[in-house]
């Protein structure tokens, strides 16, 4: 792991600090405020703050898991698709975190979703190309599946 301690004090610094983390990929950055001691475990007042960088990603909805526990007989997740640079489809992971009424909708009108272009919100892919921590957005009525390009 790389931990960076930096400290930036003026509202120029922070900026640069948060857009130098984003440029370099990095996964996110820890927030606090500068007189907030470490404590160690769970806290009951926040004095620290993560904030993950995270991206939209334009995925064709190409199936659908089951859900389980709460959603024991509807959609759980759905299966997202990407074309990758030479053009073939490829799976890039499931994707939770629809609403209810979504669910309920993708489970009794699949047809409205399955094969339709979603906008996921993920924090980049994988080493095995799959979004990680994807979410699911809503629908992109003004795409087409040859839209969906993996980066």
């Amino acid at each position: 792991f790389d931990y960076t301690v930096t400290v930036a004090l003026k509202e120029e610094d922070k900026r640069e600090l948060f857009s130098k983390m984003k440029k370099d990929k990095k996964e996110g950055i820890m927030l606090k405020h500068i007189n907030s001691p470490y404590l160690c475990g769970r806290r009951k007042v926040k004095h620290w703050y993560k904030y993950k960088f995270s991206k939209t990603y334009s995925c064709i909805i190409g199936g659908f898991n089951e859900g389980k526990g709460k959603f024991k007989d509807i959609v759980g997740s759905v299966k997202l698709y990407q074309y990758n640079k030479n053009g073939a489809l490829e799976y890039v992971g499931d994707c939770s975190g629809m609403t209810d009424a979504v669910r309920w909708e993708m489970t009794h009108k699949p047809e409205l979703y399955l094969n339709k272009v979603a906008e996921i919100e993920a924090n980049g892919y994988t080493d095995n190309k799959n979004l990680r921590h994807s979410r699911f957005l809503y629908l992109r009525h003004d795409l087409s599946a040859k839209d969906c390009v993996m980066e």
